[in-house]
């Protein structure tokens, strides 16, 4: 599946945020939430679509990164919220 990884930075960027596309293989959503969730620092400095990938050992390849403004929804199959730091 295809994933829409959005990262708001800290709530700083909610107009247009940081994206990063990537294809991803043999998960489901709510096990990455669950991964991202048990993140250290994940609530303090927001989560990480790496850490997700790296922590549950999960196959997948990076498409592109960029800003959201700049993509179309047929670019991805599933939109991603990460977690939002609060500094």
């Amino acid at each position: 599946m295809r994933v829409l990884f959005i990262d708001y930075c800290n709530g700083h960027e909610r107009e247009n945020p940081d994206v990063s596309i990537v294809d991803v293989f043999k998960t489901e959503e709510r096990i990455m939430k669950a991964l991202e969730s048990s993140q250290l620092g994940a609530g303090r400095i927001g989560g990480s679509w790496h850490k997700i990938m790296e922590d549950g050992n999960i196959p997948h390849e990076f498409v592109k990164s960029g800003k959201y403004n700049d993509l179309h929804k047929e670019n991805y199959d599933l939109r991603y919220e990460l977690i939002v730091g609060n500094y």
